[in-house]
């Protein structure tokens, strides 16, 4: 499968992040895991907080959320 790659984090143990077309790819050492969200056309940026918690920023439905296996979008338009 092909991604179409925009963006790259890495958290604090250094495993990268990595904000494709249709959500997150990390690399445990390895292989590539994948964690895909429906919801957003492409991931634009990556930030990690200082608990790991992956925020990504889309081109078409704001800011997400990814933490614990789950998406958590925020609305910026309210």
């Amino acid at each position: 499968e092909r991604f179409y790659i925009s963006s790259l984090a890495l958290d604090s143990k250094g495993q990268p992040w990595i904000g494709h077309s249709s959500g997150l790819l990390t690399f445990d050492g390895d292989s590539w895991q994948s964690y895909r969200n429906p919801d957003t056309a492409s991931i634009n940026s990556l930030a990690l907080d200082s608990q790991d918690r992956i925020w990504a920023a889309s081109s078409t439905n704001g800011l997400y959320l990814y933490e614990g296996g789950g998406w958590t979008q925020y609305d910026l338009t309210k």
